[in-house]
């Protein structure tokens, strides 16, 4: 599995895979915003024909690393939205729509995935066009198959994600108990589990915790030494521990 990362939406009750080179809202040109937009934002989606009054928008982001492309995820309230004359894209577990768009010196992709009952994601995608020469739109087409998978998957909301990168044969099971103390100054937490190998680590296991959130979990996890970090929504580390497994 590549390098990615899950993000919740509470609200809208929808989880939308990323890339773990994101990191939450950033006062910066940079991060995962939840709440505003970055400027060329709402030019681009014009270009596109979504209409915000027809949007939920689930955030807007920008990677910390090269490239720098931007990402829209917005959530559609009706069926009305016309692509009939976007591409299919078809996988063995799922399918999906895009339309590629010029604005400026942007190159565009407006990707689009229908699931349930005639419930749709638009996943809009933009960079400079000089950047998107070598492998135009990589960055999306993964993001694209397995968001369009898990979504078409019908696959219930979660507040916890898990990838393994060992044998399932090595898995042991093991209780994850939660510092719920933290809970105190914040609302909401992001509990990420690490795998450390040495000088490099991995993430495992993530959980959103909040006050309606069991003291501990259940998992299964692969033979290694790990930690335990809480994260605010904006990214900020609050707590770190080693898990002794």
């Amino acid at each position: 599995m590549n390098d990615v990362d899950e993000y919740f939406n509470l609200k809208a009750e929808r989880n939308i895979w990323v890339y773990m080179s994101y990191v939450q809202d950033q006062q910066d040109d940079y991060g995962v915003r939840l709440n505003r937009f970055y400027p060329r934002d709402l030019q681009v989606l014009k270009k596109t024909g979504l209409r915000s009054s027809a949007m939920r928008t689930l955030f807007s982001a920008v990677p910390k690393t090269s490239p720098r492309y931007h990402l829209v995820v917005l959530k559609h309230k009706n069926a009305n939205f016309d692509y009939r004359g976007f591409a299919k894209v078809t996988t063995a577990a799922s399918h999906y729509f895009y339309e590629d768009l010029k604005l400026d010196s942007l190159d565009i992709r407006h990707v689009l995935i229908p699931y349930g009952d005639d419930q749709r994601i638009s996943m809009v995608y933009y960079i400079d066009t000089t950047a998107n020469k070598r492998a135009p739109f990589s960055q999306l087409a993964y993001l694209a198959e397995i968001n369009a998978k898990e979504l078409q998957e019908k696959t219930p909301f979660s507040k916890s994600w898990q990838v393994f990168d060992c044998d399932r044969r090595l898995l042991d099971s093991h209780t994850i108990v939660f510092n719920k103390k933290l809970l105190k100054k914040n609302k909401v937490l992001y509990a990420k589990l690490y795998a450390l190998y040495g000088k490099e680590e991995g993430i495992h296991f993530a959980h959103v915790l909040t006050k309606e959130s069991p003291a501990s979990v259940a998992v299964k996890l692969c033979p290694n030494n790990y930690r335990l970090d809480y994260f605010t929504q904006k990214g900020k580390l609050v707590f770190s521990q080693d898990i002794d497994l």
